[in-house]
């Protein structure tokens, strides 16, 4: 062996190993990132994040699922519940990111129920999959809500933002007497959202080291990354669907919402892709007033029970 042909062979190992580390690297950002606490959220956002949406008091819950145990607060209202709506966070945020909801749905007279998603919060679990297993979770969380409440699951809606909308889209393909679904800011398939990021925040070159990365990351959570694309899913959903997105919004385009309502079947859907210049996931935020009015038109026009 010539000392030419050896230095290659060591070169050839180094990018190897090179190549390796990496991917893991990005594999461990995509389902074993650094979790966020409950703790580091309450400081973010202060101790009077119920109280100034006119909430009560929540109560402490956890529910268990499949390899893990939600984390939850569950607000009821003084008196029977009429209705109930289970609210789901984005990308390592916690309950505390979609409190700004609850008041939506809090006004209509439903209990609300913010849970942390499996490997966030307060929530156990080894990894996140975007809803390859968070989907059922939601149906699990589903049914101990009807029970606990004593609500059939038409009474029951899912509302969720980002990755949360993404995975309550996907978890009403499983209950098809689902009261309704709202998603804002959803991803249409993690595949396509993962490289739009990965692009912006490293460049082209993410294209050679994302298939694998998804594949690692895949075999290290025990789940087919692949599946988790609500636009795939889709057809499957029957309940009514709200769907809002900023067209401003340059984390998640819009588009997604636009493939996910194309691929929606039935007629009761509705998408609105709003000019507010909000950023991602923050037209509730910015025009609160004009959101709320276009939810409860929705739930006049396609519900019954909210």
């Amino acid at each position: 062996m010539t000392r030419r042909y050896r230095w290659l062979l060591i070169l050839a190992a180094v990018l190897i190993a090179l190549y390796g580390a990496v991917t893991y690297y990005f594999s461990s950002q995509i389902v074993a990132f650094a979790r966020p606490s409950l703790i580091d959220a309450r400081a973010e956002y202060g101790d009077t994040a119920v109280a100034t949406r006119g909430l009560p008091a929540p109560i402490d819950v956890s529910i268990p699922v499949a390899g893990a145990a939600l984390s939850a607060w569950l607000f009821e209202q003084p008196g029977p519940a009429r209705c109930a709506v289970v609210l789901s966070h984005g990308y390592r945020s916690t309950r505390y990111g979609v409190l700004k909801y609850a008041p939506l749905v809090w006004k209509r007279g439903c209990d609300v129920l913010a849970i942390d998603a499996r490997y966030h919060g307060d929530s156990t679990g080894e990894h996140a999959t975007f809803g390859v297993y968070e989907k059922h979770d939601l149906v699990v969380v589903v049914d101990w809500l009807a029970g606990r409440l004593e609500l059939p699951r038409a009474r029951i809606g899912l509302f969720g933002e980002s990755m949360g909308g993404a995975i309550s889209l996907q978890a009403a393909t499983l209950i098809p007497d689902l009261g309704f679904v709202a998603a804002d800011s959803s991803f249409s398939d993690l595949r396509t959202i993962l490289a739009r990021q990965g692009e912006s925040r490293y460049g082209a070159i993410i294209d050679i080291f994302l298939p694998v990365a998804m594949s690692v990351a895949g075999w290290r959570a025990g789940a087919d990354l692949a599946d988790a694309a609500p636009v795939r899913h889709a057809a499957r959903i029957r309940a009514p669907v709200f769907l809002v997105h900023s067209r401003d919004d340059d984390f998640t385009p819009w588009t997604h919402s636009q493939a996910i309502h194309d691929a929606i079947p039935h007629d009761r859907k509705e998408l609105h892709a709003v000019d507010w210049d909000a950023a991602h996931g923050a037209c509730v935020e910015v025009r609160y007033g004009e959101y709320e009015r276009l939810f409860h038109a929705f739930l006049d026009r396609h519900t019954s029970g909210f």
